[in-house]
């Protein structure tokens, strides 16, 4: 074979070079997300336009719609309790389509309680009443609210109908704080169904890619050898984090729609850990990796990791070791733990340690907020009875260049017991 002169060898290595680009992607989705709000005045910024008071035919001078501190927006719903009424608000949702067996319908909103009484029959809840293409009604299951009093806090509900549901054509929405005292504040109330096309055109050196949404985790996982198109269904709200890895093993995401469900904004002191708030880990995919670069901290200052973590349950319920976090390989434990606290005893008296062989202790739950202290799950000698924020103190591991952060999911295999790890909003913070 005849040998190519230096100068071609050199033109054809250059054009190598070019076609191992950064990798990158655009996104586009019809409709474009998010899709509209099935909830008409979910804020509360028009005061009761859309919604319907309870007791009916009240001059509805216990709502009030004044801004109250981390609420979002202009305005919000407070209801005044009353120990002798049933008080709260409704709305009829529609669904154009139905709502057919194996879909879902998703519902996020914010609440805030002052001054309730805990030991009162009904302090205040949700409930979703659906009518059916068969003339039929039934009650949906839906999250439930703190008893205690608490600062805002954001719930959420996954309803997927099984398949031998009845179509679902609408749906009354009740905000309800019947026979108690105090107030109960509703905010940002939001509700989707369907889905959305979204089309990847990946390109550049790009070897492995992820679609995790924020609600309901991964929706793709593949192996491609380059430049390619990606067409897919995804749920038509919340948000997509693509992650694409190239041929050396390092990651680049990219976010769709910006801002939606986002992890923490980067600054001077903070380093977000990926781009999408809220991460699923299986026990048969149970490892989440990030890289980031590390330098000498300023004098005085040191670094922590920060995120939420819990097992996704419907309800409150049980705990287990099974957060295991590794920073540059070393096995996060005791001596590192900040918040919550290195160990704690439960209001039926209980004393847990927060390290195990495993990992960190980690509670069954809907939602990473505070547990009742009448609750026999609850870190009573917590003082905020939060056992799902962490902070860790991570200073002594760094290392000026690369560093890794790596969250795993160490249940053990078991054919019956399948926990899904969340890890949210993971973040460096220095202080």
């Amino acid at each position: 074979m005849n040998k190519l002169p230096k100068t071609t060898l050199l033109m054809l290595f250059g054009f190598v070079a070019a076609a191992m680009a950064t990798p990158d992607v655009t996104i586009t989705c019809e409709p474009p997300l998010p899709k509209a709000n099935l909830v008409a005045n979910g804020n509360f910024d028009e005061g009761l336009k859309g919604w319907n008071t309870l007791p009916k035919g009240n001059n509805a001078s216990q709502f009030a719609f004044d801004k109250i501190d981390g609420c979002e927006g202009d305005k919000c719903l407070t209801i005044t309790g009353s120990p002798d009424e049933k008080r709260g608000v409704f709305q009829r949702v529609n669904f154009t389509p139905s709502v057919k067996p194996g879909e879902t319908i998703f519902l996020r909103m914010l609440t805030r309680k002052t001054e309730c009484d805990i030991d009162a029959k009904n302090p205040g809840g949700i409930a979703l009443h659906a009518f059916c293409e068969n003339k039929t009604a039934r009650y949906l299951p839906v999250f439930k609210l703190t008893q205690e009093d608490h600062d805002w806090t954001r719930h959420e509900a996954v309803i997927r109908l099984k398949e031998t549901d009845a179509p679902i054509t609408a749906l009354n929405l009740y905000l309800c704080y019947y026979e108690n005292e105090g107030t109960l504040s509703f905010d940002d109330i939001q509700m989707w169904h369907g889905n959305a096309k979204a089309t990847l055109e990946l390109n550049g050196d790009v070897r492995k890619v992820e679609v995790i949404h924020s609600v309901h985790g991964k929706l793709l996982k593949e192996k491609v050898t380059g430049a390619c198109r990606k067409e897919l269904t995804i749920p038509a709200y919340g948000s997509i984090s693509v992650v694409m890895e190239d041929a050396a093993g390092k990651r680049f995401y990219r976010h769709y729609p910006e801002g939606v469900d986002a992890n923490v904004p980067a600054s001077d002191s903070v380093i977000p850990l990926g781009t999408i708030s809220r991460n699923f880990l299986p026990h048969d995919d149970s490892h989440l990796n990030y890289a980031f670069n590390g330098k000498a901290l300023p004098q005085g200052k040191k670094a922590f990791l920060c995120f939420n973590s819990r097992i996704e349950n419907p309800m409150l319920g049980g705990h287990t070791h099974l957060c295991m976090v590794k920073v540059n390989g070393t096995q996060l434990g005791e001596k590192e733990i900040i918040q919550p606290s290195r160990d704690f005893t439960s209001s039926r008296g209980t004393f847990y340690k927060m390290t195990g062989n495993s990992g960190y202790l980690v509670f069954y739950a809907p939602a990473c907020t505070p547990i009742d202290v009448e609750n026999p799950y609850c870190p009573a000698s917590i003082e905020s009875h939060d056992p799902f924020t962490f902070k860790l103190d991570i200073t002594n591991h760094l290392k000026d260049g690369a560093n890794t952060v790596e969250f795993t999911n160490a249940c053990r295999p078991n054919p019956k017991y399948h926990p899904l790890l969340i890890i949210e909003q993971p973040r460096i913070v220095i202080e």
